[in-house]
C-alpha cells in the first residue's frame, strides 16, 4: 500500500515523510534518493539517469518510473510514503500500471498559499556537509550559519532564492496541480492544511491513514 504525499515547494513534504518513516514504520521513496541509489548501484537505469543528470537535463518519465518500480520492490510489502512523486499527468499514469502490485491508498496535498511558501522556502538553511536543514526563523541552529549536528557552514540553496521560487511555483501550478482531478476523479485525493505547524499537519495526516484503514 502506498501513500502520494504532494503538495508546492515549501509545503513540507520531506518533513511530514519523515515523520511517518519514525513514527509510523514507513519506508520512504523519494525520486531523488531514488535516483542517487540506482546510480550507486550501477543498474542499466541508473548509469542512464546519472549520465543525464551529469550533463545538466531532465531524467525522463520512463526512465524515472523504472527506478521508482524497482525502488517499491525492494520495499516488499511494507507501507510506503512516496515523497513528491508522482509530479505529472504521464508520472501518474505510469503510476497506475501498478496498481495490482501496489495500490494508492492516497494523494494526499499539503495546501498552503504562495505568501507562507516564499517565507518558508527563502528563510531555509541546508548544512553543507550533512544536509540538515534550518530555517532563520523557525528552526534556528544555535549558533547563526552553523550546523548544530556537525558543525559545518549552513548555505542557501540556489533554488531557494526568490526569483527561483516563482518559477518553481509556476511548474508546480503547470505540472503537477492537474494530479488534483485526476485523483478527485478516483476519490482518493486528500488535503491538509498545511499553514500549519508542523506537529499540527502531521497529527491530521496520522487520522487520515488511520481513516483510510491503514492505521
Amino acid at each position: 500500500m502506498i501513500y502520494l504525499l504532494s503538495g508546492p515547494p515549501g509545503s513540507g513534504k520531506g518533513t511530514q515523510s519523515d515523520m511517518l518513516v519514525q513514527s509510523m514504520q514507513f519506508k520512504k521513496l523519494s525520486t531523488g534518493d531514488a535516483l542517487r541509489a540506482a546510480a550507486k548501484m550501477g543498474t542499466e537505469v541508473g548509469r542512464q539517469a546519472e549520465a543525464l543528470m551529469a550533463r545538466g537535463e531532465l531524467v525522463p518519465d520512463f526512465v524515472l518510473f523504472e527506478i521508482v518500480k524497482a525502488a517499491l520492490r525492494d520495499f516488499g510489502t511494507a507501507r510506503v510514503v512516496l515523497d513528491g512523486y508522482p509530479r505529472t499527468q504521464q508520472q501518474a499514469h505510469d503510476l497506475e500500471t501498478l496498481q495490482a502490485e501496489f495500490p494508492v491508498a492516497m494523494f494526499i496535498l499539503l495546501r498552503i498559499g504562495d505568501r507562507e511558501i516564499v517565507a518558508r522556502i527563502a528563510g531555509r538553511r541546508v548544512c553543507s556537509q550533512c544536509q540538515a536543514v534550518y530555517h532563520v526563523q523557525s528552526r534556528p541552529p544555535r549558533q547563526a550559519g552553523v550546523c548544530d549536528a556537525c558543525g559545518a557552514a549552513l548555505e542557501q540553496r540556489s533554488d531557494d532564492m526568490d526569483e527561483k521560487i516563482a518559477r518553481r511555483l509556476q511548474v508546480y501550478r503547470k505540472e503537477t496541480e492537474p494530479l488534483l482531478d485526476f485523483y478527485a476523479q478516483r476519490q482518493l485525493l486528500r488535503e491538509i492544511d498545511a499553514a500549519q505547524a508542523e506537529g499540527a499537519v502531521f497529527v491530521r495526516l496520522q487520522a487520515l491513514i488511520g481513516e483510510g484503514g491503514d492505521a
